[in-house]
C-alpha cells in the first residue's frame, strides 16, 4: 500500500502544480521486440486485428543480420497498454525467445487545459535532472524538449534521452478521449539501455513496474534559497541579501527558455553552466507528482 503523503511537507511552488493535474497515465508509447521466429502472414493479420484496440499501431518486419542471425522478426509496437502485451506474449508463447531493442516508457499528467499543461511542464524544466546529460537540453520549433539529442552526428540514435511536451493531447488516453497533457518520457535505444532498465524480454514489458520506474527516474530538485545560490555565484560576504537574490534571478533568468505563456529556467541547463549549484539543490520527493498514478490503461 503507497505511504500516505502529506500535504503540509510540500513545496509551495509543487502544490501550484499538483492543483493542475487533473489525472496522471502511465505506459509504454512505444516498443521494439526482436523474436527468434517468423510469423505467417495470416498470423500477422490475425494479431493485427487482436491488437487493434488494444494499441495505435503495430507493425511486423522481417530481419536479417549476419552479426546476429537469430532475430529473425521485429515487432514495433505504438502505445500498447497491458492487453496488448499479453496478446502479444501468448501469440509468441514459450517457443520463441524475444528481447526488447527500444522502449519509450511514459507518464502523461493530464490537465484541464493547455495552459495548465504548460505550467506543470514549466515545473518540471525548473526541477527536473537527467543523469546522463552532456549537452544543454533543447527545444525544437514544436515545443518538444530534449534531455540529449536524439542521434550523434554519424546518425547513431543516442541510447538515453528524456523527451518532454506539453503543446500534444495525451497519446494514452487517444483511443478513449482527447486531454491535455504533460508528457514525460524516457527513450531507452538498444539492448544494453533497455536491460540496464529490466527490460529484457516481452515478458519484462508485461510485469513492468511503472510506479517504481517513476519514482526513481523523476529526479527532482529545489534551489534551497536564491540567497544561497547568489552567494555561490558571487561569493561575497559583504553585498547586500537582495543583491545575492538578484545575482541568482539574473543567473536563472539567462537559463530561461520554453513556450510562448510564461518562460521557464532549465535546472539541468543551470547546472551544466555552473556544476557548483548542486550545493544549493535539495531533493523533492516525486511521489507528490506520482501519487494516484495508473499502470493500467486496459479496462479504461
Amino acid at each position: 500500500m503507497q505511504k500516505k503523503i502529506s500535504l503540509s511537507r510540500i513545496p509551495q511552488d509543487m502544490k501550484k502544480t499538483l492543483d493542475r493535474i487533473e489525472d496522471r497515465v502511465c505506459g509504454f508509447d512505444r516498443l521494439k521486440i526482436n523474436v527468434d521466429g517468423h510469423l505467417s502472414k495470416s498470423m500477422k493479420s490475425k494479431l493485427t486485428l487482436l491488437l487493434q484496440p488494444h494499441c495505435r499501431k503495430v507493425c511486423f518486419i522481417s530481419t536479417s543480420s549476419q552479426y546476429q542471425p537469430i532475430w529473425t522478426l521485429t515487432i514495433d509496437l505504438f502505445q500498447p497498454n497491458k492487453d496488448a502485451l499479453r496478446i502479444l506474449r501468448n501469440a509468441i508463447g514459450t517457443r520463441n525467445m524475444s528481447k526488447v531493442i527500444r522502449a519509450e516508457i511514459t507518464i502523461d499528467l493530464i490537465a484541464k487545459n493547455r495552459s495548465d499543461a504548460h505550467h506543470i511542464g514549466g515545473y518540471i524544466l525548473e526541477h527536473f535532472l537527467f543523469p546522463y546529460v552532456r549537452k544543454p537540453v533543447f527545444i525544437e520549433c514544436d515545443e518538444t524538449v530534449y534531455f540529449n539529442p536524439r542521434a550523434n552526428k554519424s546518425g547513431t540514435a543516442t541510447s538515453r534521452v528524456f523527451v518532454m511536451y506539453a503543446d500534444k493531447a495525451s497519446k494514452l488516453l487517444a483511443n478513449t478521449q482527447e486531454r491535455s497533457c504533460c508528457h514525460l518520457e524516457y527513450r531507452l535505444v538498444g539492448s544494453p539501455s533497455c536491460s540496464s532498465m529490466g527490460l529484457n524480454t516481452l515478458m519484462d514489458c508485461v510485469q513492468f513496474d511503472h510506479e517504481s520506474f517513476w519514482q526513481r527516474e523523476l529526479r527532482l530538485y529545489e534551489i534551497e534559497s536564491k540567497k544561497e545560490l547568489g552567494l555561490l555565484l558571487a561569493p561575497n560576504d559583504d553585498v547586500s541579501d537582495s543583491s545575492l537574490r538578484s545575482h541568482a534571478n539574473a543567473f536563472l533568468e539567462y537559463h530561461q527558455i520554453y513556450g510562448s505563456e510564461a518562460e521557464y529556467y532549465i535546472l539541468q541547463n543551470c547546472l551544466q553552466t555552473n556544476p557548483e549549484i548542486k550545493k544549493v539543490l535539495k531533493r523533492v520527493d516525486a511521489r507528490h507528482i506520482l501519487r494516484g498514478i495508473k499502470t493500467d490503461l486496459s479496462e479504461e
